[in-house]
């Protein structure tokens, strides 16, 4: 009587079990490790790349490279979430572009503190990505006001924005956004030392949805912008106002009323900014961190 033989892991259905129960609990490092194993496993992983909708890489940022990413997202048509977070130094114009063309259903993306892109992947995001929701932008220094302004006036659904930092952007800008997206729910503005009263204004009076708004260092807005949010944003939940030297418990009472959570406290007097904090820090430093060298590969 021949000794039945030992079931696989690999024998168990791919599509039902395998790709959907199993492989969604490994780690990405995890899943190229599977690959390796052998031409089965290959096989395998690149059909589990191919349908996912997902695609986080942020966790593994400092262990990741151009050719592993490749090689995760080659197959891969219908995406709807793209988080590559802190991606510096090997993601490039060339790798994501490839990436959105292919990905037209594309709802989130996330190219927060990745600095090594230009105006090529916001114009292909702009122009394939009609039903984008949520971009995120954090500390990308590089992002011009002409890059927003196309992706304002071709993404029409934009529901929540992070701008962080993008120094470059101006009022003309941010008011073109607000009139051109009223639906927006989340926004920050944060540390954009150039915006004034007139950007924030040009929100509470257009954007009646605003549920979020961080305008953290940006001393230019006044309690007179504040005020203007207080009567027209009711669904207004958070607002961040830190280094704001010029709004004042004047403005900000009548929200706390309201039921908004502020991130200073309610002292009466004017929020005090940090002195660094009312301009940029020298680009020149900030980009020496950015080229700092990525030894690991997948």
């Amino acid at each position: 009587m021949s000794k039945m033989s030992s079931p696989r892991l690999i024998d168990l259905p791919w599509e039902d079990v395998l790709i959907t129960r199993i492989l969604p609990h490994l780690t990405i490092i995890d899943i190229f490790r599977l690959r390796s194993l052998n031409k089965d496993f290959c096989d395998l992983v690149q059909a589990y790349f191919h349908h996912q909708r997902s695609l986080d890489w942020s966790n593994i940022t400092c262990r990741a490279s151009a050719d592993a990413f490749k090689i995760a997202t080659r197959d891969v048509e219908n995406l709807q979430k793209l988080v590559v977070t802190n991606c510096r130094g090997w993601l490039t114009d060339a790798t994501l572009v490839s990436i959105i063309k292919r990905n037209q259903r594309l709802r989130h993306i996330d190219l927060s503190e990745c600095s090594g892109l230009s105006c090529l992947t916001i114009n292909m995001i702009a122009g394939r990505c009609p039903d984008l929701q949520t971009m995120l932008l954090r500390e990308c220094h590089w992002v011009s006001s002409s890059m927003v302004e196309c992706l304002t006036m071709q993404c029409k659904n934009l529901e929540r924005i992070d701008l962080t930092g993008c120094w470059e952007l101006n009022d003309d800008t941010i008011y073109m956004l607000a009139s051109l997206q009223p639906q927006l729910r989340w926004i920050s503005l944060a540390r954009i030392y150039g915006i004034t009263q007139v950007s924030i204004e040009r929100l509470a009076l257009n954007c009646y949805q605003l549920e979020y708004l961080d305008i953290e260092g940006c001393w230019r807005v006044t309690d007179d912008a504040i005020h203007k949010l207080a009567q027209k944003c009711q669904s207004l939940k958070t607002l961040k106002v830190k280094d704001c030297r010029n709004i004042t418990e004047r403005s900000l009472s009548r929200l706390r009323i309201q039921g908004v959570s502020i991130d200073i406290r309610g002292t009466g007097q004017r929020t005090r900014p940090n002195t660094a904090g009312n301009a940029p820090p020298n680009p020149p430093m900030v980009m020496r961190q950015f080229q700092l060298p990525l030894n690991y590969r997948l």
